[in-house]
């Protein structure tokens, strides 16, 4: 009687390959009774991306960049949902120390390689101030040659501020000449700043 009831038992069990085909079965079920993310409501999903993507600090660009979260790249729906969340609503500072072009630089790299859409984007430019002939210098090299569009803005008082001005908008109208001329005409303009604060006086090279 026993082993007749085994040999039941044995007759009527799944195979391996029945077995691994329910467990699939029951798998693809459960997965089927959570929702996807895109599959969410719209403002439960804005309520989902803002809490991962709203940053509690300023989101700091150095001279490689900076950081993307995992979301930004995790399907091109995604994606096209979070970017204006992420970009539009966190603040990107460019901290600048003592007038020195290479992060602004750099910056315009990225932008070039279309790693950072400047559409969507507003970079807030904040300088650490003190003159710095050398290198407001080599800044204004790089606008010479169009390697960077950033503007340096300064919060100097307002005779300094505007002779910077005059300095970024001269190179400009020039650049369709060397630098060797341009940067002839910029050593006046560096004897005018020095005769309204003495700190401009340390003068390096040129580039």
């Amino acid at each position: 009687m026993k082993s007749s009831v085994l040999e039941e038992f044995r007759h009527d069990r799944p195979s391996s390959h029945e077995m691994a085909k329910t467990r699939a079965q029951a798998r693809a079920a459960a997965s089927r009774s959570v929702p996807s993310l895109l599959e969410l409501p719209p403002e439960v999903r804005n309520l989902i991306y803002r809490f991962a993507l709203q940053e509690p600090t300023p989101v700091d660009i150095t001279d490689k960049g900076f950081a993307k979260p995992g979301l930004l790249t995790a399907s091109q729906a995604i994606r096209s949902e979070t970017l204006g969340i992420y970009y539009l609503e966190n603040t990107f500072p460019l901290r600048i120390d003592n007038h020195d072009p290479a992060k602004v630089v750099r910056l315009h790299e990225i932008e070039n390689s279309k790693r950072l859409d400047t559409r969507i984007i507003e970079v807030e430019v904040r300088i650490r101030e003190q003159p710095d002939w050398t290198h407001l210098v080599r800044w204004l090299w790089h606008w010479h040659r169009m390697e960077t569009n950033k503007y340096l803005s300064t919060n100097f008082a307002a005779p300094e501020r505007k002779l910077i001005g005059a300095l970024f908008y001269q190179v400009r109208e020039m650049r369709a000449q060397p630098w060797s001329t341009v940067v002839g005409t910029l050593r006046p303009l560096c004897d005018v700043l020095v005769s309204i604060n003495s700190k401009w006086a340390v003068e390096g090279d040129d580039k």
